[in-house]
């Protein structure tokens, strides 16, 4: 959780009919699912923190601060943004900062 990451030069970002889209740009398998991946709100939300400033347990409390009351704990959010954070490295659509 004390990992810091930045966005990869490698990819783009862009929003497409409300949906946040990142092209991956590193490597062409012929498999669109290997070469976008698309982003919910939450998702958008980790990405766009993850600026090479803010840790990921930071990035955690601020999400979790942004939507508490939704009856969901602090210890719900670290899970899933660890696991989120793991998808964006296994992807190359983050690097460690």
């Amino acid at each position: 959780m004390n990992n810091i990451y930045k966005k990869s030069k490698s990819i783009a970002i862009k929003t497409v009919h409300d949906e946040t889209v990142v092209f991956i740009m590193d490597s062409w398998s012929g498999n669109l699912e290997d070469e976008i991946f698309i982003l919910n709100e939450t998702g958008k939300f980790i990405l766009d923190h993850m600026d090479g400033s803010k840790n990921v347990k930071e990035i955690s409390e601020k999400l979790f601060s942004e939507i508490e009351g939704d009856d969901i704990s602090q210890e719900e959010i670290d899970k899933d943004v660890i696991s989120f954070t793991e998808e964006l490295l296994k992807r190359h659509i983050i690097i460690k900062s």
